[in-house]
């Protein structure tokens, strides 16, 4: 169902990467109004990223625009939080998995204060796609992420699969301010442009989303129900 929605998205992008020389050549202007001088900053796949989704047939706008940035910090009044950092999302099936953590063991960017149903994105390393969508209230989560949440009718499940796209973590990368630890920052997620889908491709894509979140959770209560039925009949030499 996830694959699905994903090709889904995709065939609604219509993104065809194009035959080009590996070369681009660039005015100092643009490169000074840039502030960057970084020549991946200006490989030329990341015109066509660029020119695909601003020219998409209904429209763009950046996700600053459509999303707002949680920006909550955590009081520390507790005396354990629910804590996702960026090793707990799940690259394979976008799904974030908190652990329990004592306030006291909280590392120093355990900052953000989060609701059900926002957004994190990693800003370390985004071509791992590492975006998930939290499914449980008052969790607490690393700095290193973007948190958003929904505020116009955009659905947090289209933007979801969009990041987690090839062409949305690799276009990510432009951004980056480290080599072997790429990292990029709030702006730069928010700035990014997103096409304006329309309400039934947005509507379809949601509906796969939310029912492969369903099935993943029968499919993990099976499974912690077959392994406790083989750890029993273990106790009792069946």
């Amino acid at each position: 169902l996830y694959t699905q929605a994903q090709h889904l998205l995709q065939d609604a992008i219509g993104f065809r990467p194009t035959e080009r020389e590996n070369i681009t050549a660039k005015s100092f202007s643009e490169v000074f109004g840039a502030g960057r001088l970084d020549a991946e900053y200006f490989m030329p796949e990341y015109d066509d990223y660029s020119r695909t989704v601003n020219n998409y047939k209904d429209g763009c706008a950046t996700i600053g625009s459509l999303f707002t940035q949680v920006t909550e910090r955590c009081p520390r009044t507790e005396a354990s939080y629910r804590y996702v950092e960026i090793g707990d999302v799940d690259t394979g099936t976008g799904a974030a998995r908190p652990n329990e953590i004592a306030t006291e063991d909280l590392p120093d960017n355990a900052k953000i204060m989060t609701r059900k149903g926002d957004i994190v994105v990693s800003k370390v390393r985004p071509n791992r796609g590492a975006v998930a969508i939290l499914e449980e209230d008052n969790l607490l989560v690393s700095g290193a992420f973007t948190v958003l949440r929904e505020k116009t009718g955009y659905r947090r499940e289209v933007l979801q699969v969009l990041l987690r796209t090839e062409l949305y973590r690799d276009w990510l990368l432009r951004y980056n301010v480290g080599t072997s630890y790429p990292v990029i920052k709030d702006n730069d997620v928010l700035n990014m442009p997103v096409p304006l889908f329309a309400p039934d491709i947005q509507h379809g894509i949601a509906s796969s989303i939310q029912q492969s979140f369903t099935l993943r959770h029968q499919a993990e209560t099976l499974i912690a129900q077959a392994v406790k039925s083989v750890e029993d009949a273990i106790e009792q030499e069946e």
